[in-house]
């Protein structure tokens, strides 16, 4: 019960941290241009545009 309100609370300030910083400027999209620089790096033999996209790896965002 502890651990489900923690977490829910966890979800809640996760959330509104990232709506500041999205409204304030402080999260943005990756730019085209670092995307299409990217495109020619590999780590692993995996590019590093996936690697810098993958969830686990980032949020996604």
């Amino acid at each position: 019960m502890v651990d489900e309100i923690r977490y829910n609370l966890f979800k809640k300030r996760y959330n509104l941290l990232f709506y500041y910083g999205v409204m304030h400027g402080l999260i943005k999209k990756y730019d085209d241009e670092l995307l299409n620089n990217l495109s020619h790096i590999y780590l692993g033999g995996l590019k590093a545009t996936i690697l810098l996209l993958h969830l686990n790896l980032a949020n996604g965002y």
